[in-house]
């Protein structure tokens, strides 16, 4: 199976990979403004596009990788799966964004007590399990640093799941 990645709505993308887009924007702004004024410089410019341009790919390749599935191998058809999403939502008192095509919107809003604004998670089931992912909610901005909250989402949903399909055995 190759690898899937979350599908986000096209503002959604442009906040998730807003890191990137201020560096390479502000690389933009600073040429521009640096030939208007005459300095035209080949090093110069270089050197400045080097500077931004090394974060810029690294912000980016970082959110990309965010936006990997995980798969959790099960036999679950859509009727438990359903019930099961149901439950976990219910259980840990999180919104059900959406649901369309064998796949589930989920947003979670612990507050910044819990060192997060709430996350967005997709889960979606395929013929070969379950993917899961959780990044922060772009509905609320986007962070670099995500203090374990998205990994705790899916460590919990991944045991719910096992559990429920040990039960199904």
């Amino acid at each position: 199976m190759r690898q899937e990645y979350v599908k986000l709505k096209t503002l959604d993308n442009i906040i998730h990979f807003s890191p990137s887009l201020y560096f390479g924007l502000t690389l933009l702004i600073v040429i521009i403004l640096l030939v208007n004024k005459g300095i035209s410089d080949i090093s110069v410019l270089s050197i400045l596009g080097l500077t931004f341009l090394l974060p810029t790919i690294i912000f980016y390749a970082v959110q990309k990788e965010k936006l990997k599935f995980k798969i959790i191998k099960t036999v679950l058809n859509e009727n438990e799966f359903k019930e099961l999403v149901n439950n976990i939502a219910k259980k840990n008192t999180w919104l059900i964004h959406s649901y369309l095509d064998k796949e589930f919107i989920i947003k979670t809003n612990p507050g910044f007590i819990n060192q997060s604004w709430g996350q967005h998670i997709t889960l979606k089931l395929t013929t070969d399990g379950i993917l899961i992912n959780s990044i922060f909610d772009t509905n609320k901005g986007t962070w670099i640093i995500t203090f374990g909250s998205n990994s705790r989402n899916i460590k919990s949903i991944t045991e719910i799941i096992k559990k429920s399909t040990i039960k199904q055995l």
